[in-house]
């Protein structure tokens, strides 16, 4: 894994940028497939507690749909903002403060664009908001092609529940919640 580095001089006391390639290799994340380099670009400004650090990360991550598995382009586009603070660490703003000791002056950005990509990434991906998914009886990916048991028994796992006749509500019972019986008053 190579690192994300920011290399910042000792005696900087001017703004700069600095844009970097990112890839799969760099974020460690092996579960995850990166179709093409990222890049994250970085402003760094010198501030009176150490180096301010306003930044953009954009790349593409390929994901399966959660419903019928077809692959997924999905862009991260995150802002961040990092004060590498030379002593105490400050609590000021929306800023993280990172503590960035004298003497130092390369900072690894690698570990905050990770946790970007990690936390930007939805916990179920789909292809589209109108996916069909695949059938759970015959495989079936619903988007291509029609099923022809997708409207007949269901999941088998609930056949036993069905011969009892659960499937039907009770007497009495509406699917909202609510009886068609009137509630009854307590006493006061």
């Amino acid at each position: 894994m190579e690192p994300l580095i920011v290399d910042i001089p000792a005696t900087t006391t001017r703004s700069f940028v600095v844009t970097l390639p990112v890839d799969g290799a760099t974020l460690d994340l092996e579960d995850l497939r990166f179709p093409a380099p990222g890049t994250v670009t970085v402003d760094v400004s010198p501030v009176r507690e150490g180096f301010l650090l306003t930044g953009e990360l954009e790349m593409s991550v390929e994901l399966e749909c959660s419903r019928c598995l077809e692959p997924v382009l999905w862009s991260v586009r995150e802002q961040f903002r990092i004060v590498l603070a030379r002593d105490a660490m400050g609590d000021e703003g929306e800023d993280e403060w990172v503590l960035f000791p004298r003497g130092e002056h390369e900072y690894d950005l690698s570990p905050l664009v990770r946790e970007l990509v990690v936390v930007a990434l939805p916990a179920k991906p789909l292809c589209s908001d109108g996916c069909a998914g695949i059938c759970p009886i015959c495989g079936t990916d619903r988007n291509r092609a029609p099923c022809r048991c997708a409207d007949g028994e269901g999941d088998p796992r609930w056949a036993a529940l069905r011969s009892l006749g659960f499937d039907q509500p009770c007497e009495g019972e509406v699917y909202d919640g609510t009886s068609e019986e009137e509630d009854i008053e307590e006493p006061t």
